[in-house]
C-alpha cells in the first residue's frame, strides 16, 4: 500500500508499506541470501508502478504480483500519539488485492513444491471475499501437506471482519500453519486470553506446532514441542512510531529459524529488529538509517 505520513502540519511524506510488503522487505534485509517473493495484486496507476520498482530495488521477486488494468493501489495515513502508538486511516476499498483470488483472472499461486516457507497475514484473509479466503486457506493446507513451513500472523483488525470470522480463520490456519506468530491483543480480541502464555498454549491446542505471542514491551511467550518460555524484550528509550513493529518481528524470527536458530534465539532477533523499527517513522526504515 501507499503509506502517507504527516511529518509536520501540511507536509506529508510518501512511502510504501502494508503487512505483507513489510515482512518481505524486513526478511530480505535480515538475510539477503533468502529468496523472497511477494504475491499480491496492484493496479496500473503511477503509485502501483512505483511500488513494484521499490520491491525490486529491495531485492524482492515481484514477478508474482498481478497488475490489474484500471486498478489503483490502496493507501493509508499514519497518525501517532505522544507515546508513538499508531493508528491508521485507510483508502483501500477498491484495491485489486481484495479480489486477487476470486476475480476473472485469479492470482497464480506457485506450486507448493517450489515454496519452502509460506507466510500469510490475517489482514490478507480479512480483506478477501469468501471465495478468495477459502482459496488461500486451501492453498495453505495443501502447502503444509507438501512439507512447506506455513507461518501465520492473525494480525487481527476489528474493523475488517467479525470476531467469529477471524476466530474461524484462526482455527483453520492453526491447523494448516506450523508456526503462528501472534500478539496478546489478538488473543484478547479473539479468545479472551488472560496473558501471553495462555494464548500461546491455546494456539498449540488448535494445531500450531510452534506458537509465539508478543505483548509490546512485556515479555514474549513461546511454546513448541515440550517447551514453554518467556523472553524479555529489548528496552527502547524513545518510541517514535510503532507502525510495522509486529511485521519486522515476524521477518526476523522467520529469518533466524530458516538459518537454523532455535525459537529463543529467533525471538531475540525479532525483538532487535522490532526495536529498530519503532525508533523510526513509518513501517519500513529508510536505508539511510540502517
Amino acid at each position: 500500500m501507499l503509506e502517507l505520513d504527516e511529518v509536520t502540519t501540511g507536509v506529508i511524506r510518501r512511502r510504501f508499506g502494508g503487512d505483507a510488503l513489510n515482512v518481505a522487505v524486513h526478511l530480505k534485509r535480515e538475510d539477503p541470501d533468502v529468496a523472497v517473493q511477494l504475491l499480491t495484486a496492484v493496479g496500473d496507476d503511477r503509485f502501483s508502478a512505483e511500488l513494484l520498482e521499490y520491491g525490486t530495488t529491495e531485492g524482492i521477486d515481484m514477478s508474482g504480483v498481478d497488475v490489474v488494468r484500471g486498478g489503483v493501489v490502496g493507501a493509508y495515513m499514519i497518525t501517532t500519539d505522544a507515546s508513538g502508538e499508531r493508528s491508521f486511516t485507510y483508502w483501500r476499498s477498491g484495491s485489486p488485492a481484495r479480489s486477487m483470488l476470486s476475480g476473472e483472472r485469479p492470482l497464480h499461486l506457485p506450486s507448493p513444491d517450489l515454496v519452502d516457507t509460506l507466510m500469510i497475514s490475517g489482514i490478507t484473509l480479512a480483506v478477501l471475499d469468501d471465495v478468495g479466503r477459502s482459496a488461500l486457506s486451501e492453498y495453505a493446507e495443501a502447502a503444509r501437506r507438501n512439507g512447506t513451513t506455513v507461518v501465520y500472523d492473525p494480525n487481527h483488525r476489528a474493523s475488517l471482519w467479525s470476531v467469529s470470522e477471524a476466530y474461524g480463520s484462526l482455527q483453520r490456519m492453526c491447523a494448516a500453519a506450523a508456526v503462528v506468530l501472534a500478539s496478546l491483543d489478538d488473543g484478547i480480541a479473539l479468545q479472551g486470553a488472560d496473558d501471553q502464555r495462555s494464548f500461546a498454549g491455546h494456539l498449540r491446542a488448535l494445531g500450531a506446532s510452534e506458537a509465539v505471542v508478543t505483548a509490546g514491551s512485556a515479555p514474549t511467550a513461546a511454546s513448541w514441542a515440550d517447551q514453554q518460555v518467556m523472553i524479555e524484550t529489548v528496552r527502547v528509550e524513545h518510541v517514535v512510531d510503532t507502525t510495522g513493529a509486529g511485521d519486522s518481528f515476524d521477518a526476523a524470527y522467520v529469518a533466524a529459524r530458516l538459518g537454523g536458530d532455535d525459537p529463543v534465539t529467533a525471538i531475540t532477533a525479532g525483538h532487535r529488529r522490532a526495536a529498530m523499527t519503532i525508533g523510526h517513522r513509518g513501517a519500513i526504515m529508510e536505508r539511510t538509517h540502517r
